[in-house]
């Protein structure tokens, strides 16, 4: 079975096709080549970028159950909206259409990228141009490169949160400990503040209870009775009958005004 890319490489075809992922005559070659495993060309120029969204009708590789690539056509509905969609709809034969997550979707690279039946590879494995692989070193490489690919992506998510699939276990299981002994410190900060909360509260009632007249429970004292220093609203000091304090019976020998503010 021949490439995908394998099509006229004269100069006016090349220049009708360039900067297009995939020219019509491709498409047109792919009616026939749904389902199929693909060419050993088209394999080694085929990328897994698990952030990429899929265009209604690109042409991708998918895996088989037995891990074989094959060809693919994306297909798109209006209503829906693979940008934000964590899944795609790919046609792998001509009657049977399955749904993909876009980090299994194999995306094939761009005609530019291709340069004298080698493979230049630009956002695989961020080689500079002048750098391409013969096809065959390809080949034995991309599994490995593939790997890397969703890797580096994953990472890029990681790296938010300051962690990486390289960190080993060890340096993830104490830092882990650490995060682990700083939340039990805060849950203890966090009770001790409670309890002086709840005292300050307590001590704030009983300041306002001690305020109020004991012998009406509703007016503020006001007055202080001498020599025992208890203390009563005017109020009631006025209707005194006798002249003791009503707490301790002490004899009155006058009162005091004053205010609380």
């Amino acid at each position: 079975m021949g490439s995908l890319f394998s099509i006229d490489t004269s100069p006016h075809r090349l220049d009708a096709s360039r900067g297009e992922q995939l020219p019509v005559l491709i498409e047109e070659r792919l009616r026939e080549l749904l389902g199929e495993p693909l060419s050993d060309v088209d394999r080694a120029s085929v990328q897994l970028v698990p952030l990429r969204a899929c265009l209604p009708g690109e042409i991708v590789a998918v895996e088989d159950s037995h891990g074989v690539l094959r060809y693919g056509q994306v297909k798109h509905d209006e209503e829906e909206d693979l940008s934000s969609s964590g899944e795609a709809k790919v046609q792998v034969t001509k009657s049977c259409i399955r749904w993909y997550a876009v980090s299994e979707i194999f995306y094939f690279q761009s005609l530019g990228a291709r340069k004298d039946g080698q493979v230049v590879d630009v956002a695989w494995t961020g080689r500079r141009p002048s750098q391409s692989t013969k096809h065959e070193e390809l080949l034995a490489e991309e599994g490995g490169s593939s790997t890397v690919g969703v890797i580096a992506e994953v990472n890029a998510l990681l790296a938010r949160l300051n962690v990486s699939l390289s960190t080993s276990y060890e340096e993830l299981m104490a830092e882990m400990l650490r995060l682990q002994h700083r939340a039990t410190l805060a849950e203890e900060d966090r009770r001790a503040a409670l309890k002086q909360v709840e005292q300050a509260l307590r001590d704030k009632r009983d300041a306002e209870m001690a305020l109020v007249c004991v012998v009406c429970l509703v007016n503020s004292v006001d007055k202080v009775l001498i020599p025992c220093g208890h203390s009563y609203c005017s109020t009631c000091v006025k209707r005194l009958h006798r002249h003791s304090c009503p707490v301790c019976r002490r004899e009155i020998t006058d009162s005091a005004a004053f205010r609380i503010s």
